[in-house]
This record gives C-alpha cells, structure tokens and sequence, in this order.
C-alpha cells in the first residue's frame, strides 16, 4: 500500500513539475507573439497538454485504486478505532522509507522506481 501511495506523491509532483514547465511556454509564447516565430513553441506547448492528459489520467486511476483499496481495508480488515490508528501509523512509516528510497533512486540517474502498482 506504501509503494501505491508512493507513486501517488511522484504523479503529483510530476504533475506540479508539468504545470509550471506549461506556464513558462505560456509565457514565452505571450513574450513573442508579433515578435518572432513561436511555432516550436506552440508545439512544445501541444506536446506538454498531451502529457498532461496522461498524468491526469495515470493519477485518476491510481486515486480510484488507492480509494477502493483503503475503503476495502477498513471495512473488512480494520474493525476498532485503535486498529486503523494502528494502520495509519504503519503505513505513514513505510511510506516514509519507501518514498525516500523511491527519491534516491529518481535523483540519482536511474528513472526507475521500486514501486508496483
């Protein structure tokens, strides 16, 4: 479940990324309409949407996984209070392990991630 919620926190983060990365070639678009050619940049702009879509759609689906997952855990698994505390506490911890590992191996060249879904 750490690893799922892991790759949740990457997707949005990717998405942040995204957004700001279209904002800018929004701006550089602006900066030179009747000034100069913005047709690579039009372009580049079409291609960031399309990511875009992507992202949304990849974090859409794994919010709907994550969603019926948890839903399901606490209805069928965690029945006092005291055990979904117990829950929560565990899972925070792992996702601080995994996610951290996740970041080191991101940050160090290697675009691959220890997360399954």
């Amino acid at each position: 479940m750490a690893q799922v919620e892991c790759k949740a926190i990457q997707l949005r983060e990717q998405r942040f990324a995204l957004a700001d990365d279209i904002r800018f070639t929004q701006e550089k678009i602006m900066q030179l309409k009747g000034k100069g050619d913005t047709t690579q940049l039009s372009n580049k702009l079409s291609q960031l949407y399309k990511r875009k879509e992507v992202l949304l759609t990849a974090s859409l689906q794994l919010a709907d996984q994550i969603k019926h997952r948890l839903d399901s855990i606490m209805t069928n698994e965690l029945n006092s209070p005291k055990e979904r505390s117990e829950f929560s506490m565990q899972l925070n911890s792992a996702m601080e392990q995994d996610c951290a590992c996740n970041k080191v191996e991101t940050t160090s060249g290697s675009a691959k991630s220890s997360s399954s879904l």
